[in-house]
C-alpha cells in the first residue's frame, strides 16, 4: 500500500522553508559593511534562525487538519475497523475520533473515517458505529468477580424488595435446587429495616429440614436457617470469632439467624460442600460477561485467598479461564493478608 502524505503538512513545511530563505537574506544584509549595526536589527534575525528547524520539525507533528501523523506507512490491513462513531480517545492533543483500527488486539490507527480506507481490506471485519460512542475500558476497583458469579448460579436474590418475595423466591430455589443445601446471596439489607438483621424463623418457615445459607448483596452478612446453624454448631454458648459477629435476639445469646463478617460466616462455610472447579469456572465467566457488557475490561478481585472451600477461593478458576483464553480480562489479584496473625 501507498504510504499517505498530508497535504496541509507539507504546505506547512513549504512556508517555513520561505521564511528560513528571507531570514537568510536578512542576516547576510545585516552583515554588508555599510548597513547599520544596532542590536535589535541584528539579534533578531539570528536569534529566529537558532529555532527555524525546531519549528519545522514541531509543526510537521502538530499543523495538520485531521491530526494524523504526517506519513503513515499501512503494511497491512485491520482485523478490526470501526467507522462513523464518535470516539474518546482520552488524548488531550486529539480527543475525539470517527474510526479506529485493531490488529492483534492492539489499536493501531484513530482517526477520521474519510481517512480509514487503507486499513480496510478483504479480511477487515468493518463495524458502522453509525454515531455510537466508542471509550476506552472502565476499570473495577473493588469486586469479587468468581464468587459472585457464583451466587447468580446459585439462588439469586439480587434487586428484590420485600420479606414476602424474599421468601417465595427462596422457596422455589429450595424446590429446583438440587442437594442437601440451598446456597445463594443477593438480599437487600433494606429489606430488614430498621435492624438490618434477618431472622431464621422467616427461613424455617419454607425451608424447615435443610440448611439455608444466604449471603447478603453487600458480601458482609449471611443469612441462615436453624439448619445450618445446627450443621455448623452455632448454639447460645458459641463465642463470636475474632473480627465477626453471631447476631443474637435481644436479651438473649440465642443465634438469631444472621452472622457477620468473614470469620462468623466461615463457621457455616467450613460445614457447606466445597464449590467444584465447575462451579468456579461458570462464576467467573459470568462475572466476565456481564462486566463486558457494562464495558468493563479491567478488574481488581479485592480478596483471593489460596485455601480451597474459602469463602474468597478462586485462582484456579482464573488459571483455567487464562489458559483456555476464555478470560478477556485485565485482572489484579488482591492477596488477603490474615490479619490477626503477627507480621
Amino acid at each position: 500500500m501507498v504510504p499517505r502524505v498530508n497535504e496541509h503538512i507539507a504546505g506547512t513545511a513549504v512556508i517555513i522553508y520561505l521564511v528560513r530563505e528571507m531570514l537568510t537574506m536578512i542576516k547576510l544584509k545585516t552583515n554588508m559593511p555599510n548597513s547599520p549595526k544596532k542590536p535589535s536589527e541584528i539579534s533578531l534575525p539570528t536569534s529566529l534562525m537558532r529555532y527555524t528547524n525546531l519549528l519545522l520539525v514541531l509543526s510537521l507533528f502538530s499543523c495538520s487538519e485531521s491530526d494524523q501523523p504526517a506519513s503513515i506507512s499501512v503494511t497491512r490491513d485491520a482485523e478490526l475497523l470501526m467507522l462513523n462513531g464518535k470516539v474518546y480517545t482520552v488524548n488531550p492533543e486529539q480527543s475525539w475520533a470517527e474510526a479506529v483500527a485493531i490488529t492483534d488486539g492492539r489499536i493501531i490507527w484513530v482517526g477520521n473515517t474519510k481517512d480509514a480506507k487503507p486499513w480496510q481490506g478483504e479480511g477487515t471485519h468493518t463495524i458502522d458505529l453509525a454515531g455510537k460512542m466508542v471509550l476506552p475500558g472502565f476499570q473495577d476497583i473493588h469486586i469479587h468477580p468468581v464468587h459472585s458469579g457464583v451466587s447468580y448460579q446459585q439462588c439469586a436474590l439480587f434487586d428484590i424488595e420485600g420479606v414476602t418475595q424474599l421468601q417465595q423466591h427462596i422457596k422455589q430455589c429450595a424446590e429446583n435446587e438440587p442437594g442437601e443445601w440451598v446456597r445463594g446471596g443477593g438480599w437487600l439489607v433494606t429489606n430488614f429495616a430498621p435492624s438490618g438483621l434477618p431472622d431464621k424463623t422467616l427461613l424455617d418457615e419454607i425451608v424447615p429440614d435443610r440448611p439455608v445459607a444466604l449471603k447478603s448483596s453487600d458480601g458482609h452478612s449471611m443469612w441462615v436457617n436453624s439448619r445450618a446453624l445446627e450443621l455448623a454448631g452455632i448454639t447460645s454458648e458459641s463465642q463470636d470469632p475474632v473480627g465477626g459477629r453471631i447476631d443474637r435476639y435481644p436479651n438473649s445469646k440465642e443465634p438469631s439467624g444472621s452472622l457477620q463478617e468473614t470469620s462468623a460466616m466461615n463457621l457455616v462455610h467450613m460445614v457447606e460442600p466445597e464449590l467444584t472447579q465447575m462451579e468456579l469456572e461458570a462464576g467467573l465467566a459470568y462475572s466476565r460477561d456481564h462486566l463486558h457488557s457494562l464495558g468493563i475490561t479491567a478488574v481488581q478481585d479485592a480478596i483471593l485467598k489460596l485455601t480451597p472451600g474459602d469463602a474468597y477461593y478462586g485462582l484456579p478458576a482464573y488459571r483455567a479461564l487464562e489458559e483456555r483464553g476464555e478470560l478477556n480480562l485485565h485482572v489484579i489479584n488482591a492477596m488477603y493478608w490474615e490479619n490477626e496473625i503477627s507480621l
